[in-house]
């Protein structure tokens, strides 16, 4: 299973079809699911409407239906809870697969819009690929996953941190080292070997954390015929479509020349 980050600035998605999402909702955050189907979500949202707006402009949107108000603001507060219909293109594509989930806390906020989805790497690739074709993210990051970091919620485990967090206050870290191996593991009491196998994992996760990303790949010319023709498309979900995406996704990915930021 991977874990996958597209980022859009705010500033650019103006010039989206988001745009008009950005301009009616200073935030909105995905909660959860209630019914995936090929050619529409219906999903739970918290949101908050910017001064002047409202469901009603919410509703305007062409992608967006709100079906039911769950919660009103209170008091103070300006946060509504909706059941809305979603018929975006991307959030289809991302239900066609089957293979894809959109992770709670995926949300539209002051930076802009963060979307995470989790599934298997062959569909990501297409969820990825389709999002490159709509309007190009600012930023992908990519990152495996196992039960056990799903369910800790984190790429190190407890252990792990401890170690990491002992070697960068005692200036294993620093520029020069403040403190060597022999003397690090002496504090931490663990042996030597133990110490430099723990820090050699630490940085192994950490690197694939940042730079295991899908940002530096292009579609070829049959993967975007097929993304248009039938993930984008009015056609239904069907066992051949599935297995006509895998096999075009299955080829190699053809590098892209873009520099990727972390």
């Amino acid at each position: 299973m991977r874990e996958v980050t597209l980022f859009w600035k705010r500033a650019r998605l103006v010039k989206s079809d988001v745009g008009i999402m950005c301009e009616v909702c200073a935030f909105a955050e995905f909660i959860g699911y209630i019914e995936r189907r090929v050619n529409n979500v219906r999903i739970i949202l918290r949101v908050v409407f910017n001064e002047g707006f409202g469901i009603d402009d919410l509703n305007n949107i062409s992608y967006i239906q709100c079906e039911e108000t769950m919660l009103k603001p209170q008091g103070d507060e300006n946060e509504w809870i909706l059941l809305v219909k979603l018929t975006h293109k991307l959030t289809n594509l991302n239900a066609r697969t089957g293979r894809t989930h959109t992770i709670p806390g995926s949300r539209l906020d002051h930076e802009g819009l963060h979307y995470h989805i989790r599934g298997s790497p062959l569909s990501l690739k297409l969820v990825v690929g389709g999002a490159k074709m709509l309007f190009k993210p600012d930023r992908v990051s990519a990152r495996g996953l196992s039960v056990k970091k799903v369910a800790n919620s984190g790429i190190l485990s407890p252990q792990q941190l401890r170690i990491a967090k002992a070697a960068f206050d005692r200036g294993w870290y620093s520029v020069p080292r403040e403190i060597t191996m022999s003397n690090l593991a002496l504090e931490l009491k663990i042996a030597r070997s133990t110490l430099s196998e723990h820090l050699g994992r630490i940085e192994t996760a950490i690197m694939h954390d940042i730079f295991g990303s899908f940002s530096t790949f292009i579609l070829t010319e049959e993967q975007e015929a097929l993304l248009n023709e039938q993930a984008f498309g009015d056609r239904e979900e069907s066992d051949e479509m599935q297995v006509e995406l895998d096999r075009v996704f299955a080829i190699d990915l053809v590098e892209d020349t873009d520099t990727f930021i972390p």
